[in-house]
């Protein structure tokens, strides 16, 4: 037991460096900065990384897609190899794999396995972008990789109460290390770096999440009753959020509420269909 104490402290010590640099990297892109643990469990963080396949540097980027987000990749030089341009190019790839899915697990999964195999998984699933229904449909490799995702970030953070889930279903889907990691309560640190702001009005979380490139999960962490709130009869609610994120809602603020009021308007349609269709 001392030992593997011993040998957690020397792999904080080792990461902390790198992990400072991608966080503000990944900030810089508006990511969640949870995104740093997926380099950790595609390299270890060692710079030289290379796999059979031919992926490399800490990011493990195949040549191919490098050189799409813009990376040189040539006999003489190849700049996967270098942390701050390679943490750049994976910001890029992510940022385009969430504006596929919209889960941030289902973007973990194709950055292992790639969007194709996603794609087919939630195909064969019935249409479901939930990973814990599809995961059976996905590579094993990929399934096993986001599960590494989840159980690293609990090794370097310690549990919280980042899960979604009642205790008996996360035992029963991925036991002590079920912690869904962007529904954790938010830290000290995140609170203090969050900016408020006091809205009213028919705003919706999910529209206010995509407007703003931020999972609806992670939006919910930061303003839990928000739903309930702004579907009452008092529909004035001090929404928190980082303050990338918060400039963001400043900048479109209009558009967020109409899209949600055109989605409401919307869902309100289906349903009064529904029940004339039952008549």
């Amino acid at each position: 037991m001392e030992k593997n104490s011993s040998d957690i402290l020397k792999m904080k010590k080792f990461c902390t460096p790198h992990f400072n640099m991608m966080e503000g990297i990944l900030s810089h892109y508006g990511l969640p900065v949870e995104l740093k643990y997926l380099a950790f469990i595609e390299s270890e963080l060692k710079v030289q990384a290379k796999s059979w396949a031919g992926a490399g540097g800490p990011w493990q980027l195949m040549p191919v897609t490098a050189r799409q987000l813009g990376l040189v990749v040539t006999k003489s030089k190849d700049e996967r190899y270098d942390y701050k341009k390679s943490t750049n190019a994976a910001s890029k790839y992510l940022i385009d794999l969430y504006k596929e899915f919209g889960d941030w697990l289902l973007v973990i999964a194709a950055y292992n396995g790639g969007p194709g195999n996603v794609y087919k998984a939630i195909s064969r699933s019935g249409g479901s972008r939930n990973f814990w229904k599809l995961q059976n449909h996905l590579p094993a490799e990929s399934r096993t990789h986001v599960k590494k995702f989840i159980a690293t970030h609990y090794i370097f953070e310690g549990s919280g109460g980042i899960t979604t889930l009642t205790n008996a279903e996360a035992k029963k889907q991925i036991g002590v290390t079920a912690t869904y990691l962007l529904n954790r309560k938010i830290s000290a640190r995140e609170k203090a770096n969050a900016k408020t702001l006091v809205v009213s009005g028919k705003y919706r979380s999910e529209m206010i999440a995509k407007n703003i490139m931020m999972s609806q999960d992670e939006f919910l962490r930061y303003n839990p009753e928000f739903d309930k709130k702004m579907s009452s009869s008092d529909n004035v609610y001090e929404l928190k959020l980082p303050a990338d994120k918060m400039e963001l809602f400043n900048a479109n603020k209009y558009n967020i509420l109409n899209d949600s009021v055109q989605s409401m308007l919307n869902s309100t349609t289906v349903m009064a269909s529904r029940a004339e269709s039952t008549k």
